[in-house]
Protein backbone atom coordinates (compact mmCIF):
# COMPACT_ATOMS: atom_id res chain seq x y z
CA UNK A 1 0.00 0.00 0.00
CA UNK A 2 2.79 2.54 0.99
CA UNK A 3 4.02 2.17 -2.45
CA UNK A 4 0.83 2.82 -3.99
CA UNK A 5 0.16 5.78 -1.91
CA UNK A 6 3.60 7.37 -3.09
CA UNK A 7 2.72 6.34 -6.72
CA UNK A 8 0.07 8.68 -6.43
CA UNK A 9 1.53 11.44 -3.91
CA UNK A 10 4.15 11.77 -6.60
CA UNK A 11 1.79 12.11 -9.59
CA UNK A 12 -0.21 14.73 -7.38
CA UNK A 13 2.55 16.80 -6.69
CA UNK A 14 3.93 16.77 -10.22
CA UNK A 15 1.03 18.26 -11.13
CA UNK A 16 0.93 20.48 -8.73
CA UNK A 17 4.57 21.86 -8.75
CA UNK A 18 3.81 21.95 -13.59
CA UNK A 19 1.07 24.29 -12.18
CA UNK A 20 3.51 26.57 -10.25
CA UNK A 21 6.20 26.96 -12.71
CA UNK A 22 4.24 27.85 -15.45
CA UNK A 23 1.87 30.64 -13.35
CA UNK A 24 4.45 32.08 -10.76
CA UNK A 25 6.21 33.88 -14.09
CA UNK A 26 2.60 34.96 -15.33
CA UNK A 27 2.15 36.54 -11.35
CA UNK A 28 -0.28 33.83 -10.04
CA UNK A 29 -0.20 31.71 -6.83
CA UNK A 30 -1.85 28.49 -7.87
CA UNK A 31 -2.24 25.09 -6.04
CA UNK A 32 -0.54 24.74 -2.36
CA UNK A 33 2.27 22.84 -3.01
CA UNK A 34 4.08 22.61 0.63
CA UNK A 35 0.40 22.24 2.21
CA UNK A 36 0.09 19.38 -0.26
CA UNK A 37 3.53 18.45 0.48
CA UNK A 38 2.67 18.44 3.99
CA UNK A 39 -0.34 16.24 3.93
CA UNK A 40 0.98 13.34 1.49
CA UNK A 41 4.35 13.27 4.13
CA UNK A 42 1.03 12.58 6.99
CA UNK A 43 -0.83 10.29 4.74
CA UNK A 44 2.06 7.87 4.28
CA UNK A 45 2.33 7.94 8.16
CA UNK A 46 -1.35 7.01 8.34
CA UNK A 47 -2.46 9.88 10.65
CA UNK A 48 -6.15 10.50 9.88
CA UNK A 49 -6.58 14.08 9.90
CA UNK A 50 -4.19 14.15 7.04
CA UNK A 51 -6.51 11.88 5.17
CA UNK A 52 -9.26 14.21 6.14
CA UNK A 53 -7.57 17.67 5.38
CA UNK A 54 -6.46 16.32 2.10
CA UNK A 55 -9.82 15.13 1.13
CA UNK A 56 -11.62 19.13 2.21
CA UNK A 57 -8.21 20.03 -0.26
CA UNK A 58 -9.22 17.93 -2.74
CA UNK A 59 -12.81 18.93 -2.67
CA UNK A 60 -11.99 22.84 -2.97
CA UNK A 61 -9.43 22.23 -5.93
CA UNK A 62 -12.22 19.71 -7.74
CA UNK A 63 -14.37 22.67 -7.58
CA UNK A 64 -12.05 25.16 -8.36
CA UNK A 65 -11.58 22.97 -11.10
CA UNK A 66 -15.33 23.08 -12.43
CA UNK A 67 -15.05 26.57 -11.81
CA UNK A 68 -11.83 26.58 -14.25
CA UNK A 69 -14.36 25.11 -17.21
CA UNK A 70 -16.37 27.65 -16.90
CA UNK A 71 -13.75 30.38 -16.62
CA UNK A 72 -12.37 28.96 -19.96
CA UNK A 73 -15.04 29.35 -22.30
CA UNK A 74 -15.19 33.15 -20.89
CA UNK A 75 -11.31 33.42 -21.41
CA UNK A 76 -11.45 32.15 -24.76
CA UNK A 77 -14.92 34.17 -26.01
CA UNK A 78 -12.98 37.68 -24.82
CA UNK A 79 -10.01 36.77 -26.45
CA UNK A 80 -7.23 36.01 -23.06
CA UNK A 81 -5.01 33.42 -22.53
CA UNK A 82 -6.55 30.09 -21.49
CA UNK A 83 -3.64 28.44 -19.97
CA UNK A 84 -4.37 29.55 -16.73
CA UNK A 85 -7.64 28.12 -16.59
CA UNK A 86 -6.26 25.09 -18.27
CA UNK A 87 -4.15 24.63 -15.16
CA UNK A 88 -6.42 24.79 -12.77
CA UNK A 89 -8.93 22.37 -14.43
CA UNK A 90 -5.91 20.05 -14.69
CA UNK A 91 -4.98 20.84 -10.91
CA UNK A 92 -8.75 19.74 -9.60
CA UNK A 93 -8.77 17.02 -12.04
CA UNK A 94 -5.50 15.94 -10.25
CA UNK A 95 -6.26 16.25 -6.54
CA UNK A 96 -9.95 14.55 -7.78
CA UNK A 97 -8.31 11.31 -9.00
CA UNK A 98 -5.64 11.38 -6.15
CA UNK A 99 -8.00 11.91 -3.51
CA UNK A 100 -10.53 8.92 -5.44
CA UNK A 101 -7.17 6.37 -5.76
CA UNK A 102 -6.34 7.25 -2.26
CA UNK A 103 -9.89 6.68 -0.75
CA UNK A 104 -9.86 3.50 -2.76
CA UNK A 105 -6.87 2.09 -1.60
CA UNK A 106 -7.75 2.88 2.14
CA UNK A 107 -10.88 1.24 1.97
CA UNK A 108 -9.18 -1.94 0.12
CA UNK A 109 -6.81 -2.21 3.17
CA UNK A 110 -8.98 -1.54 5.89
Amino acid sequence: MNQKICIIAAFNLLIVLIDKIILIPRGAAGAPLVLTLVLWFFIYRRKKWAYIVFGVLSLLSAVLGVLGIFLLAGYLYRGHDPVPCLLMTAVGVSYALSWLLLYKERTHFR
